[in-house]
């Protein structure tokens, strides 16, 4: 009964604390195991102790075991706020590094090798619109403090998984700056927005506005790939197929083609398409 109920200790107390960190091989060095085996070996000298009727040594025995499961408990617990320490300074790393690459949610680099976009129309399903919408001018300066500050605002939103209110952000900053270098990426995140919210008849004019407004932006192949997304996911094989291999034609060496190839061949091992 004494070894039960110790050993229920043991594991409540490495139960606890062990999910703070993986589990590393035993070893002479670690700590943990040292202690862990000098419980079992005292763990066999209380039960002797109890079979030849030792009081005294039960009671030291006793006295030991909490002794050792007091060690354990602060060996584990240093682990654990070492590990938070870590975790704590990877998060740190993070965040300078998504503030020193603008890619990630600032001005974003055409992939390497990929040919200059050509003037497309605004509508991808096969139909072609008497006008297309004018291009909308960039501004070629860095962007100034408001713009970036609400720029930030909506992006975080959206990392954040709050779609609704991110999409709201976006349009208020495309309102406010529609000239801004940062105003593609905001309409391609206004778009994705609403993709991810499942709402793909907005998402859907968001991504052609990106297409329309800002050709040869490299946010077009992606915005290309996710009408084709669209298309498929409301079930208009004829249009999807015309969006991904446009996006596979005229962007060959993106990532975006890539994944327009592996939609494309899905499509066609389910029968949507032809082969």
């Amino acid at each position: 009964m004494v070894k039960a109920g110790v050993w229920g200790a043991v594991i409540l107390t490495a139960g606890v604390l062990a999910g703070c960190a993986p589990m590393q091989p035993q070893s002479q060095d670690d700590p943990i195991a040292f202690r862990i085996n000098q419980i079992e070996s005292r763990m066999e000298k209380l039960e002797q102790s109890q079979q030849g009727g030792r009081t005294l040594d039960v009671v030291s025995s006793q006295q030991q075991i909490q002794e050792d499961l007091r060690q354990l408990k602060g060996s584990l617990e240093q682990q654990a706020f070492q590990l938070q320490n870590q975790e704590q300074r990877i998060n740190q790393i993070m965040t300078e590094l998504q503030q020193r690459i603008p890619a990630l949610g600032g001005g974003a680099v055409a992939p390497a090798g990929e040919p200059p976009a050509q003037d497309v129309p605004a509508a991808t399903d096969g139909t072609s619109p008497a006008a297309p919408p004018a291009p909308v001018p960039v501004a070629s300066l860095p962007p100034v403090a408001g713009e970036q500050a609400n720029y930030d605002v909506a992006f975080n939103l959206l990392k954040e998984g709050r779609y609704p209110q991110a999409a709201d952000a976006f349009g208020r900053f495309l309102q406010q700056y529609p000239s801004s270098r940062l105003a593609p990426n905001a309409q391609y995140w206004l778009a994705e927005s609403q993709y991810v919210a499942r709402n793909y008849d907005v998402s859907l004019a968001e991504f052609r506005k990106v297409v329309a407004q800002y050709p040869g932006n490299p946010k077009v192949p992606d915005a290309l790939l996710k009408i084709g997304y669209i298309h498929s996911e409301k079930q208009q094989w004829t249009e999807a197929k015309a969006a991904l291999e446009r996006v596979v034609q005229e962007y060959p060496g993106s990532g975006s083609a890539d994944l327009a190839r592996q939609r494309l061949n899905r499509l066609q091992r389910e029968g949507h398409i032809p082969g």
